[in-house]
């Protein structure tokens, strides 16, 4: 399988999108997310990928998969680019590669 490389400037113009489409201001978001407007904006930019955390977050708040704020068709992406994956974790325990794989496949059926 060929994994696609992910577009920062795709994902942070999605991620632009779905602000603006709620009619929301960076300073709104960036407070709902407990982040720095700069870090949101940096975001939208392309400059870089949020981590999981603030993607689960976007998940909530916006009501849309992994797959679409990431740009990217249902197969054939690597996640582990995204800041944290080698660090994902359940309370205590780490995640090994098996609930990794079990966790995006739960992260791509949400809507």
């Amino acid at each position: 399988m060929q994994l696609e490389p992910l577009d920062t400037r795709e994902i942070g113009k999605q991620l632009r999108t779905l602000r603006t489409n709620a009619r929301m201001k960076q300073v709104e978001l960036s407070s709902l997310l407990g982040i720095a407007q700069s870090t949101l904006s940096l975001y939208e930019r392309g400059g870089i990928i949020p981590g999981f955390e603030i993607l689960i977050a976007y998940m909530k708040l916006f009501h849309v998969s992994l797959e679409h704020l990431l740009c990217l068709d249902a197969d054939g992406f690597d996640l582990s680019v995204i800041p944290g994956y080698d660090d994902l974790r359940y309370g205590e325990h780490k995640l090994n590669a098996n609930e990794k794989e079990q966790l995006m496949t739960l992260l791509s059926t949400y809507k």
